[in-house]
């Protein structure tokens, strides 16, 4: 997961130290690709914390997670590292 700048997307903030979403249940693990999810759209509720993120799964259906985005700026908080700074 990372963090970018609102204003100058293109800056990296903070990136996360570990991978928060990857394959698990039967049906992300086995299939025409085994172990592999990959995120294909994501909406955001009408509550604003909402996040809800519609995935595919071993390549042979469509999936929802939810999580909390309040949640996931907390633990990026406190498992990133600023992201280094790029020459220009």
């Amino acid at each position: 997961m990372a963090l970018f700048d609102l204003h100058k997307p293109e800056e990296c903030i903070l990136r996360g130290t570990s991978w928060i979403f990857g394959p698990e249940e039967p049906y992300e693990r086995y299939g025409d690709v085994d172990n592999v999810v990959f995120p294909c759209g994501y909406t955001v509720r009408p509550d604003g914390d909402t996040l809800y993120l519609y995935y595919g799964g071993a390549d042979t259906c469509v999936a929802l997670a939810t999580a909390s985005i309040r949640k996931l700026l907390e633990w990026l908080d406190a498992n990133g590292k600023p992201a280094a700074k790029t020459i220009e």
